[in-house]
């Protein structure tokens, strides 16, 4: 799964990476892919929009207009943008400071809209093994 994880905080992209890969097994995370102008250099399977507020919600907007079928998350610092974020359809709304787990159940739900998830596996949890 190739997802691009914007974000200027390095420790931030390691966290989203890290617990996106512990949920979608192989996963090709990549940082800051964007050109000068805010364009992605090419498509992914799924975004992640980390930046400021207002950048998010402007990249957002270009995202979906390039590339409709894409799902988009955003770590936000507030809920200023909600209705602007429903607006454009994005697939989940996160926000500061974002849990582990919120994240990794997001990242769960977006692998069933991915049109690649048949290459990627779901781990099974060990409490669920005991109850099959």
């Amino acid at each position: 799964m190739d997802v691009l994880v914007y974000t200027r905080d390095k420790t931030e992209y390691e966290r989203l990476r890290s617990v996106m890969e512990a949920q979608a097994g192989y996963i090709n995370a990549h940082r800051d892919a964007m050109d000068g102008r805010g364009h992605p250099r090419r498509e992914f399977d799924a975004v992640v929009l980390a930046a400021g507020d207002d950048e998010n919600m402007a990249l957002a907007a270009q995202w979906r207009n390039r590339h409709l079928s894409t799902p988009v998350v955003l770590v936000m610092d507030g809920e200023d943008h909600q209705s602007g974020a429903m607006r454009l359809h994005v697939f989940d709304y996160l926000m500061r400071p974002v849990r582990d787990e919120r994240i990794a159940k997001t990242m769960r739900d977006m692998l069933l809209f991915c049109p690649n998830r048949c290459r990627f596996h779901l781990p099974i949890r060990e409490e669920m093994t005991d109850e099959i």
